[in-house]
């Protein structure tokens, strides 16, 4: 037999804010509005993350876990729902509402005591969004069984009126069909009622109104879910029995021959030069025949030097693993300099865009994640996971708050205006949005042969501001002139 529920105020204060987070969602930040519309859900994206995270540590109470990996996670998911009110790029808007979710849920998680692995197992993650689903769906009947015991001892008399009404709905609309066809006066009363649920759009509202219960049962779902019951879990410790060194020795010091002739061939044609380049068809062929493969090697070398910190047995043969691995690392930097070599060259033919800034950002946290694991050969102790989840979240809202849009965007243009470039994609500076006026401003000033192109640009991202609803704005959107 199922417990009987009884919500207290704080579950009805909860289920009116699910209630008001549903319609926002519903109204101005569901996926539809994502895929209709210009911009992405810029403030109102804002208001519903912070709002979620807000009612969840509300809901939460004082006896929730608010350690410092708990709060870290939450200021995270924070600034990446603020980001959305700030900067106007669609790619990083939609990649922060990623961001916000995860972060967030990691948060809150932590915070109820149900974080299965701590944060010191990338085993985490996927928990984490396992989690989040399941609870979305699992505490679905409370509202109704609260609502059922509704009423103590007149329990049946509230019953009664809720099936009294059931009953008297398609009673009263039979009534008032017949009143209307023997009476002209009474019936024009319901035929401008009528007329009203047509400029409603009654099928979209009700499709609407259905949605945002149902939205709002899951947002309190989850909630539930988070506060109750109250546990404190604690992190699983597994004993790994670990692997013999001598299949190590043997898997890196094969990829270090192979890598060794590789990196000489890369410093005999000084890491592929423009010379090289033009022999291979032309720059955007030696770019993408070259670059991506490069990055993939360097992923592998990461994984390689990282499973033998982890899994390898200390035994006689270690040493020579861990020696093999330093120069697999060794020989790995220089792959990854080629590869910021060859999208050097990429850049400063075709210009700088937000992928291109994003890939080199992303080789960076590559070598980062190469160091951590080849210090973790030296000291097994060090916890991979929450350093390298750390400096990612962290280079992540650095990349957000330094408005790579408007770097991109000054970039091509000084190195155009500079002579450092012989063209510039105005066209692609107008899809950078308002953060690309400002330079756009610039070249229209400074270049003859691009204002009438520059100005018509800015003037038409301008004009994409101001038609933009208000659950769209940016504040980038008023810097915008």
């Amino acid at each position: 037999m199922k417990r009987k529920i009884t919500f207290s105020w704080r579950e009805w204060v909860a289920l009116a804010a699910s209630l008001a987070l549903a319609v926002l969602f519903v109204r101005v930040c569901g996926f539809f509005r994502i895929v209709d519309t210009y911009f992405t859900p810029g403030v109102s994206a804002a208001i519903f993350g912070l709002g979620l995270l807000a009612v969840g540590d509300w809901y939460l109470g004082r006896g929730a876990r608010r350690d410092v990996v708990a709060i870290l996670l939450m200021a995270a998911s924070a600034l990446s729902a603020l980001s959305c009110a700030i900067f106007s790029s669609v790619g990083l808007g939609l990649l922060n509402i990623a961001a916000c979710w995860l972060t967030g849920a990691m948060g809150l998680m932590r915070m109820a005591g149900k974080d299965r692995f701590g944060l010191d197992r990338w085993q985490v993650v996927p928990n984490t969004i396992g989690q989040f689903f399941k609870s979305l769906f699992v505490n679905f009947d409370k509202p109704f069984r609260a609502l059922g015991s509704v009423g103590g001892k007149n329990k049946g008399r509230f019953i009664g009126v809720l099936i009294g009404i059931a009953v008297a709905l398609p009673v009263l609309a039979v009534v008032i069909a017949l009143l209307c066809s023997a009476d002209a006066v009474f019936g024009g009363i319901f035929d401008s009622i009528a007329e009203w649920l047509v400029e409603l759009d009654a099928v979209r509202t009700v499709w609407d109104v259905f949605r945002a219960v149902t939205y709002m049962l899951m947002i309190f779902s989850a909630l539930w879910y988070l506060a109750w019951p109250r546990q404190k879990v604690t992190p699983e410790e597994k004993t790994r029995a670990n692997t013999q060194s001598a299949p190590f020795v043997i898997v890196l010091i094969l990829l270090d021959i192979v890598y060794a002739v590789f990196v000489f061939i890369q410093i005999a044609f000084l890491f592929g030069g423009r010379e090289t380049a033009r022999m291979q068809g032309g720059f955007a062929e030696y770019a993408r025949t070259g670059f991506f493969q490069l990055v993939a090697v360097a992923l592998i070398n990461v994984a390689a030097v990282l499973v033998t910190s982890v899994f390898m047995r200390r035994d006689k043969g270690g040493k020579a693993a861990v020696w093999a691995s330093v120069l697999l690392t060794a020989l790995t930097l220089v792959i990854l300099v080629s590869a910021v070599w060859r999208m050097s060259l990429y850049i400063s033919e075709y210009g700088l865009s937000m992928l291109r800034l994003g890939t080199l950002v992303a080789m960076a946290l590559i070598a980062v994640g190469l160091a951590l694991a080849t210090f973790k050969l030296f000291r097994p102790s060090l916890k991979f996971f929450p350093v390298f989840f750390a400096v990612c979240l962290a280079a992540w809202i650095g990349f957000n708050y330094a408005n790579p849009a408007r770097f991109v965007a000054d970039y091509n243009v000084k190195a155009y205006l500079g002579g450092r470039a012989e063209t510039v994609d105005v066209e692609y500076l107008q899809e950078l949005g308002p953060e690309a006026v400002a330079p756009l401003r610039l070249l229209e000033a400074s270049s003859p042969e691009h204002a009438g192109e520059a100005r018509r640009a800015a003037e038409a991202v301008i004009e994409k501001t101001k038609e933009a609803d208000w659950y769209e704005w940016r504040l980038f959107f008023s810097l915008a002139k």
